[in-house]
């Protein structure tokens, strides 16, 4: 059944983001010192960080202060570029945060994602030896089908009805 509402492609190269750096800048040098989009910053972190993680998302970060030296290429004056540094400074603290949040929200999702998928659909099993059939056809024992595809140990016991069954065999043969 399809899930409504928006959805993220799995794994998109998150060297994309560098091509929205450049889209950015391009704006942001276009722009400057006329208008101020500060919030287009934060689309190359945020992509970064959720396909790349912090590899990604951290250097991002800093791309606030290019905003800085476009400012200086305008020619405009120290004071204005102080406060712009100020200001890049602040961004910049804001989008380290963001692309913490990010990694680790793009990273949990995958790891969910990665656990539904071992979890969900039909396990076709013997009726009689409870062996369960692979994909490749192959019939495993319970234990190593659940074992290969999660974190799960085994143990080993007896059941009290088994128990039961088993001594008086036991007894029967003995």
């Amino acid at each position: 059944m399809a899930r409504a509402g928006l959805t993220v492609p799995e794994n998109l190269p998150p060297a994309y983001s560098l091509a929205l750096v450049a889209l950015v800048m391009a704006i942001d040098f276009a722009l400057a010192p006329v208008i101020e989009f500060p919030a287009l910053l934060f689309l190359p972190v945020l992509y970064g960080a959720w396909y790349g993680g912090l590899t990604w998302g951290l250097p991002l970060s800093v791309i606030p202060f290019a905003h800085v030296f476009s400012l200086w290429l305008h020619g405009v004056d120290a004071d204005t570029r102080y406060v712009n540094f100020v200001g890049a400074t602040v961004r910049t603290v804001i989008m380290v945060a963001a692309a913490f949040w990010i990694a680790t929200v793009a990273a949990s999702q995958r790891a969910l994602k990665h656990e539904v998928e071992l979890l969900e659909g039909l396990l076709p099993i013997c009726s009689y030896c409870k062996k369960i059939r692979d994909d490749k056809g192959d019939w495993q024992a319970l234990e190593k089908y659940i074992q290969d595809r999660s974190d799960a140990t085994f143990t080993h016991g007896i059941c009290e009805t088994c128990l039961k069954t088993e001594v008086a065999e036991w007894k029967k043969s003995g």
